[in-house]
This record gives C-alpha cells, structure tokens and sequence, in this order.
C-alpha cells in the first residue's frame, strides 16, 4: 500500500541504477520512486531525464535551498549595510556546492550589488577546477568568487591576511559551514566563530550543516542574529 520509495544505495551511480529498476517494476502501479542522489550537480543533470514516477531529490540541495530562503543573503547584508551579498562558504563538497548554486538562484534582490562568494577549502585547486568545469558560465562572470587554501582553523597568517583583503571588499554577510562530515560541522563551527571574535574577521552569523540540528536553538527568520547579538 506504500505510495512512495526511497532508494539510496550510498552511493549516486548504485541509488540511480536501483531506483530505474524499482521504477520498473512499478510501473503499472501508483507509486512514486524518489532516489537521493548527494551530488547536487548529477542531480541537475538527472532532473532533466524523461521519468514521468522516477524522481531524484538531494539532502545538500534541500537544507542549502531552505536556509538561502530563511535567511536571504540580501536581507544579512542590508542589515550589515554591508557593499555587497557576500557569503563566506567553508567546505566545497556536496554541500558547499549546493550552497553556492542556491545562493545564485534563490536571491530575489541584487540590492545591494554585486553578489560575492568566498570559498576556503583545504583542497584549493580541485575545488576551484570542479567548480569551473561545472559551471563555467558562472566561473568569473556571473559571480565575483575567489578559492581560498587553508583551514581557517589553524594559525595561518596568510589565510587570515586574504581573508582580510576579500573582506575590505565588502563585509561578509553569512558564513556557511559546508563541511561533508557528519561529525565535524559543528566543532569547524565553533572553532571558526571563536577564530573570527578574536581576530575580528566578521560580525555575521554562522550556519552550520547538521542533520541532528546540533542541539543549538534556530535563528530567527528573516536577517537572524547578527552583530554582538549573535550566540550560535
């Protein structure tokens, strides 16, 4: 009597080949097949495939879409009277690339203008190759981006000082935790929001990635907590 089945194999080629054969077995029956693939990128690929009950969803794309629309970026960055929609993403994985896709296209304003993103990822040149061999309409064009080495984590003078430099450009507005393990965003989170206090890099809120919701209390809707105010 199910109405619904979820396939997730773990890993996106596995979940795709199973959930095709699933669909097929089920195709005179009146039973949807949702198939979670974590690449957000394969996943805008495998949307556009003819699979009238065969429908693939994403984890990363999902908490990325709803956060972008409960906390706009525009709505951070007026309330920072900040130059710009600058958001700081640490982490280019599954999630962080979700991040950066629905930033894009869920911002309803380019008031203020332009829209900025910077990325610190440890693994700099693969971060920035995938991201300009997946998107290379976006790459330098249609978004001011810069790939940052490092972890901000460490004593890293040189991160710190290009940080700094991407942050005179105009303030960072909202700072995402995108790291893909499951058992680190919360303590990167931590650790960063402690870093930027004492080195003054940023007033902006963090938002981390925690599918336990981390025990922390929400943000409020809207332009959150940002300034002196914010705790989590």
């Amino acid at each position: 009597k199910a109405t619904h089945v979820i396939v997730d194999e773990g890993d996106d080629s596995n979940t795709w080949n199973t959930a095709q054969a699933v669909a097929s077995l089920l195709r005179d029956a009146d039973v949807d097949v949702l198939a979670h693939i974590s690449d957000p990128w394969a996943l805008e690929m495998l949307i556009r495939a003819d699979h009238v009950r065969l429908r693939p969803f994403s984890y990363a794309s999902s908490v990325s879409r709803q956060v972008m629309l409960a906390h706009p970026p525009f709505l951070l960055a007026r309330r920072l009277e900040a130059k710009a929609q600058h958001v700081l993403i640490i982490g280019f994985g599954t999630v962080g690339q979700a991040i950066m896709r629905e930033f894009l296209i869920t911002s309803v304003s380019i008031n203020p203008a332009p829209m900025m993103a910077t990325v610190i990822d440890p693994s700099l040149d693969k971060a920035r190759q995938m991201f300009g061999a997946r998107y290379p309409e976006l790459a330098g064009k249609a978004l001011d981006i810069e790939f940052l080495g490092g972890d901000l984590r460490d004593e890293d003078d040189k991160l710190v000082a290009e940080l700094r430099r991407r942050s005179a450009e105009a303030e960072i507005c909202a700072v995402y935790v995108a790291v893909d393990d499951a058992s680190l965003p919360l303590s990167v989170a931590v650790a960063i929001k402690e870093r930027a206090q004492s080195l003054n890099l940023f007033r902006a809120p963090v938002f981390l990635c925690a599918q336990n919701g981390a025990g922390l209390l929400q943000v409020r809707q809207g332009a959150g907590l940002v300034g002196r105010k914010w705790t989590q």
